[in-house]
């Protein structure tokens, strides 16, 4: 018997209007980098599952940075973080588009993760999760195919259900709460659509128009969702930016000042302080001392 390795028919399916030929149409997408090449900064227009399957990569994301993740291992980056990386060994990497639409299975959906005792505990931490036996076949041989040039939608589709009852069936309920534990909560539309446009909301005026409410509605289901009123939540966003920005880039300090609106050097100084409890000055220096990462644009 002939065991066939390459894909058959190619332009049948090359021609066919399911293929996956865009960016955009891809489920799963393969990356391969050298060592020491640096990852600019991506607002992630989606949630996402990052497998790695060689190499070691150094993580910012979000407030989280210098997060090394090894071979074998996987991490989920939450839509609307911006993210970087730097690859500290020559890695390959396998991307998975997957938010509150990819159920775990029918029984068990990514909502019920919230209903798990001590999941209000939880202190979400970037937590990775390592590639287990099974999973590992499966990310393998999906990467096999792909690399064979089978990208039909459907199986993109196809595969992430699998992966999702693979979740199901090798992790525990505890673990993937920890890992999902970004985008969980009771009203996973409500919190997804705010992560999907907060960033490009002026006022809370505004924010609560786009989603259809109004400002006191909004509010009220902001805080139920998310256990704080709007505008203290959008603030922490625009520190933990702002400390990434000071920490892994060598902007300016006028420059990360004007870019987030403040209208002096003085204001930029008094927020990083009452925040970080340092100047910028101070943050960056005792970083370049510690020597952790090199910043760059």
């Amino acid at each position: 018997m002939v065991y066939m390795t390459s894909l058959l028919y190619r332009n049948e399916h090359l021609n066919c209007s399911e293929y996956a030929l865009t960016e955009a149409a891809m489920i799963f997408k393969r990356y391969s980098f050298k060592k020491g090449k640096r990852l600019p900064d991506l607002l992630m227009d989606h949630s996402s599952i990052v497998f790695v399957l060689e190499g070691v990569i150094l993580m910012h994301c979000g407030p989280f940075l210098d997060r090394r993740v090894e071979e074998r291992n996987m991490f989920f980056l939450p839509n609307n973080v911006l993210c970087s990386g730097e690859v500290l060994e020559d890695t390959e990497l396998l991307s998975c588009v997957f938010d509150k639409d990819t159920q775990v299975c029918n029984r068990f959906m990514l909502e019920n993760l919230v209903k798990l005792d001590g999941f209000g505990s939880i202190r979400y931490d970037f937590d990775t999760l390592s590639i287990r036996g099974r999973l590992w076949e499966f990310v393998r041989f999906l990467v096999e195919c792909l690399g064979d040039g089978l990208g039909c939608r459907h199986f993109h589709q196809m595969k992430r259900q699998e992966l999702a009852l693979l979740f199901r069936g090798y992790y525990t309920k505890e673990e993937l709460a920890r890992f999902f534990y970004p985008i969980l909560s009771e009203n996973m539309d409500f919190r997804e659509s705010v992560l999907a446009c907060f960033r490009e909301a002026n006022s809370l005026e505004e924010i609560a128009r786009r989603m259809n409410l109004t400002p006191v509605t909004f509010n009220r289901r902001f805080k139920k969702t998310f256990g704080e009123p709007y505008a203290q939540w959008l603030e922490k966003r625009k520190a933990e930016d702002i400390l990434r920005d000071i920490l892994i880039t060598n902007k300016t300090f006028s420059e990360i000042a004007d870019a987030y609106g403040f209208s002096s050097a003085a204001y930029f100084t008094t927020f990083c302080k009452r925040h970080f409890g340092k100047s910028p000055s101070e943050i960056r220096q005792q970083r370049n001392e510690r020597g952790e990462c090199v910043p760059s644009r």
